[in-house]
């Protein structure tokens, strides 16, 4: 049974816009990205790390103001891939919660096998399977060879994001080609492929041309352009609009259909 209501996808078709993936921390956050018509919320705690994980209770909170045709997404935390007993409780934890995505980081150059291994016996509905997106975290994850293995492990999607948010956007710290890459590699593979990671305004018109599906956004949504403050209803407004603007691209189409 497939799950289309509140996730399904349909990027890459020329002409497509690029969907605009808004990092909130709370309900008030979130209602302000409702109103300004961003096409994913993405619930986490900027306070606690790139990936910071919410509590349940705002996580409830934010499933309550978040409409079901609005793609709802929340993060396990910046948690070592060693501790895989964790990231298994955080995922059913927020899976609970109600969203429609999970999202869960690999940080460091470790070997993934093992937590992927352990994901992929996790089938069941209660821990999301087919309805995880990876983040790598490309300035700490050299080896991105492991991409291969996420269908099997129930991911969707993945991700490229940053820990350091002080030393420039991704597309600063990451080579182009390399991007290029990942962005191939992941539709080769049948996954959703997103960018993100300190990314600004300035920024968009270099994303658009590589053509990922989904571009996501924190401190250029924010006061002061600080990923820590409040989210400002024009600054997304802002970038929203610049997403919008028509941009052709030569990448094949993908569908996400999630599972109950």
């Amino acid at each position: 049974m497939t799950h289309k209501t509140a996730f399904s996808l349909q990027p890459g078709a020329a002409g497509d816009p690029i969907r605009l993936l808004a990092s909130i921390a709370t309900a008030d956050e979130a209602r302000i990205a409702v109103a300004a018509g961003v096409d994913i919320i993405d619930a986490k705690d900027p306070m606690r790390g790139a990936l910071g994980a919410l509590e349940s209770a705002t996580l409830q909170a934010i499933r309550a103001i978040v409409p079901r045709s609005v793609p709802l997404s929340a993060t396990t935390g910046d948690i070592d891939a060693g501790e895989t007993a964790r990231i298994v409780n955080e995922i059913e934890r927020i899976a609970a919660a109600g969203v429609d995505v999970v999202k869960i980081g690999f940080f460091g150059d470790v070997d993934f096998s093992p937590l992927l291994g352990a994901l992929g016996a996790h089938t069941t509905a209660s821990y999301a399977f087919g309805r995880r997106v990876g983040v790598i975290i490309a300035d700490q994850v050299q080896d991105w060879d492991f991409i291969g293995q996420l269908p099997s492990a129930g991911f969707s999607g993945v991700m490229l994001d940053t820990a350091d948010k002080s030393s420039g956007a991704l597309v600063d710290v990451v080579p182009r080609p390399r991007i290029e890459g990942f962005l191939r590699t992941a539709r080769r593979l049948g996954l959703f492929a997103g960018l993100a990671g300190a990314l600004r305004l300035r920024h968009i018109r270099e994303v658009k041309a590589l053509g990922p599906d989904i571009v996501g956004f924190r401190g250029a949504l924010c006061r002061a352009q600080s990923r820590t403050a409040r989210i400002d209803a024009s600054a997304v407004r802002e970038v929203r609009d610049a997403l919008q603007e028509a941009l052709v691209r030569d990448v094949g189409t993908t569908v996400l259909q999630l599972p109950e």
